[in-house]
């Protein structure tokens, strides 16, 4: 059987959602995507703060010890201080409360749900001016969109999951260059759809690469 569960977490875009007529869709949307956005700046920051705390107790610790070991150096077979064994008692003891913490900010950062903004990161923007199409422009229906993807996927799926798999700056410009058509909605849906795929099968690493 099928295990759906792992759905549960990903966060459905908005662009899914019936809105009342009078509300102002594209309005909602946009404070939706920042109160996101939001969100996610006062993890992070969150993050920085504890794992600022976590080094500071973590030097601190190393310099207590190093203290230590020149004082035993200097005098061989005499015992540790009191007032530098008091020192690393109490930061053992802040060490353990910090470890606790950061278990509690792990499962915290497990618990969110994942959307675009977790999952696709832009690397870097370039602008490409694409030819003129002969055909005039219009907007084309959910069907042709559809279409268009999918016929994309078929003819360069291993060139988009090449160039998402590049880590290089440099390596990137230049792959991009030799395929211009990359630089498409159709190259940046894909790599989404497949960061999805990746999310449900638990591949976190590989998708963060991408």
């Amino acid at each position: 059987m099928v295990d759906y569960s792992k759905w549960n977490k990903i966060e459905v875009s908005d662009d899914e959602e019936d809105t009342h007529p009078n509300i102002d869709t594209p309005s909602l949307f946009r404070w939706r995507h920042q109160a996101r956005v939001d969100r996610m700046a006062a993890f992070e920051q969150k993050t920085l703060i504890f794992e600022s705390k976590k080094n500071n107790c973590l030097k601190r610790i190393a310099d207590t010890q190093q203290d230590i070991d020149k004082f035993k150096t200097a005098s061989p077979g005499s015992e540790t201080p009191d007032h530098l064994k008091s020192i690393l008692d109490d930061l053992d003891c802040e060490m353990k409360i910090i470890l606790e913490e950061e278990i509690s900010l792990n499962k915290e950062k497990k618990s969110q749900p994942l959307n675009v903004d977790t999952l696709c990161k832009e690397k870097f923007s370039k602008s490409i001016i694409n030819p003129v199409s002969a055909t005039p422009s219009g907007k084309k229906t959910d069907e042709e969109i559809a279409e268009h993807l999918q016929k994309f996927i078929r003819e360069h799926k291993k060139e988009a999951k090449h160039y998402g798999m590049l880590s290089k700056y440099q390596d990137s410009i230049e792959y991009l260059t030799e395929h211009p058509y990359l630089a498409s909605e159709e190259a940046a849906s894909y790599l989404c759809l497949w960061c999805i795929d990746l999310a449900v099968e638990e591949k976190n690493l590989l998708m963060e690469r991408v």
